[in-house]
């Protein structure tokens, strides 16, 4: 049985996962338009989202972890990163 999952219902897997912390409201907004747009028919996994995708909310944060790349542009390059409106972003592990 399969049901199909709306934004509401994505974004409330993740409260009911106890995962809700992991990405903003946009963060999850954001994935969850481009996991629609890009992921047909597949199991939502709120876990596997959880490892596969972080969100990095400051400059800092993020070249913590990117200290290798020159540039966001570089990063982008070598994996799916997501923009955000608020400054953040989200960047498939990679």
């Amino acid at each position: 049985m399969k049901i199909t999952v709306t934004e509401n219902i994505f974004i409330k897997a993740f409260q009911d996962a106890g995962r809700y912390e992991q990405f903003s409201y946009e963060g999850l907004k954001a994935l969850f338009d481009f996991l629609e747009e890009f992921s047909e028919d597949t199991e939502l996994d709120v876990v596997g989202i959880c490892c596969e995708y972080s969100e990095y909310t400051t400059e800092e944060e993020l070249w913590a972890d990117y200290s290798d790349y020159d540039n966001i542009e570089d990063i982008s390059e070598a994996t799916v990163t997501l923009p955000l409106s608020n400054g953040g972003v989200i960047i498939q592990s990679f």
